[in-house]
Order: structure tokens, then sequence, then C-alpha cells
């Protein structure tokens, strides 16, 4: 896992460093607040509203505007006291998507984003099963801020993933 996570760092900083040279590459790199809402209405858990998300993505530059990639962005968020329980439970989640972005004047960027969600759940450090859903939504930045809306589709339910923080887009 370290060893993947070092190889995705290593790629994405050497992107980063060519995108100035190559003037069709473009890239994006961004990390702030993260939050997953379950829509589960038979359940009085409705889910992990504390958390951090980073993401970064390589794509290219088919005109000044207009940009087609790839992005890998990793999620992590909390439930504190889980119904009383006196739990703390944690969602690990990697997000590889891909991303149809316009770009106005550098200033204003949307995104339309899909990809997989791998989420891993845990209960006072006890993993529980992983699954992968589908899931789409959009990013909206502007100079340096972003909002980032994505649903996620499981088995049995559509949730409801929430993000917003500090972008660098190039």
């Amino acid at each position: 896992m370290k060893k993947k996570f070092l190889m995705a760092s290593l790629i994405l900083m050497m992107c980063s460093v060519s995108a100035y040279a190559l003037p069709f590459i473009d890239i994006q790199l961004g990390a702030g607040y993260n939050g997953y809402f379950i829509t589960n209405t038979d359940s009085d858990f409705n889910g992990y509203p504390l958390g951090f998300a980073a993401f970064g993505g390589v794509g290219y530059k088919f005109f000044p505007t207009l940009s087609v990639g790839a992005e890998y962005e990793f999620g992590q968020s909390w439930a504190l006291d889980d119904l009383g329980s006196g739990q703390t439970l944690t969602l690990t989640e990697h997000l590889p998507k891909i991303y149809l972005k316009f770009n106005a004047l550098n200033l204003l960027t949307v995104s339309a984003l899909a990809g997989m969600d791998y989420q891993t759940p845990k209960a006072d450090g006890n993993k529980g099963d992983s699954e992968a859903a589908f899931t789409m939504g959009g990013r909206v930045a502007f100079l340096f801020a972003y909002a980032q809306y994505l649903m996620v589709f499981n088995p049995d339910r559509v949730d409801s993933r929430v993000s917003i923080g500090a972008v660098f887009s190039k």
C-alpha cells in the first residue's frame, strides 16, 4: 500500500513539473474537507460527517478551455460516538476517476467526474468488508477554492459525498 501511494505521488509530481514544459498537459491537485452521507431511510445512522480528501489528476488539453484526464482521490471520514454507542466509525475511500474539465480564463473550472469508489469501513479499528460502487458527480472551482458533489451508487442505496477545499489547476 505504501509503495503504491509513493509511486502515485512520484508520478503526479513528475507530471506536474512536466506540465509547465508541455502546454497540452492538464494537471489538478487539491485537498480539503470531505463528508460522506448515507441516504438509507431504514437506519438512524446518517453517515460520516467529519473527514478530509486529497486528489491529483493529469489530463490532455484539447483546446485551451477543454481537457480530459484521469485522477485519483483518497478520502478518510469519521463518525464519532455513533448513535450514543461510544464507537468511532471510520470510512476509508480510494476513488480512481476520469474527468472532463472546462476551464474559463483560469478563474472558473467546471469538471464532470465518473469512476469507482472503493470503500472500507472500520469500527473502533476493526476492519469491515470492502465494497466498490460506481460514482459520478461534478466539481466547480473558482480561483483556489473548490466544491465537489459525488453520488455513490451502492448496490442498495445512493449516497452523497461532499468536499470543499483548496485546488491548484493548470
